[in-house]
């Protein structure tokens, strides 16, 4: 591996049309149990989301400082199917978007 590839923050990518973002669940991101905590799936879906943005151009800051509108979440229903567990490199954000019609787009992601 390239020194320089380290200093590189994966940006997932896209596999057709869908997005696909992998992760590490570290110690911290779970309960005393090895269970992820709840709360954090909505972290890693957003680190997935901006990720896909940015892997279709979309610069937030940019376009949020030249005054043409934010990109953010405005309603998230999630289902819990099964508990993720720690130290398990998952995938995170398989999905894209379902729906675009400014100003607004739907989205639906997963976690395998």
């Amino acid at each position: 591996m390239a020194a320089d590839s380290l200093n590189t923050p994966y940006r997932g990518g896209f596999v057709g049309s869908e997005h696909h973002f992998a992760l590490t669940v570290y110690f911290e991101d779970t309960d005393t149990a090895g269970v992820v905590y709840y709360a954090n799936y909505l972290k890693f879906m957003e680190r997935a989301r901006s990720d896909m943005l940015r892997a279709v151009g979309v610069d937030q800051a940019d376009v949020h400082h030249s005054g043409e509108g934010a990109y953010y979440v405005a309603e998230c229903s999630i289902r819990y199917r099964k508990p993720q567990w720690r130290s398990v490199d998952r995938r995170t954000g398989d999905g894209g978007v379902s729906r675009c019609q400014w100003p607004a787009a739907t989205a639906a992601q997963g976690m395998g």
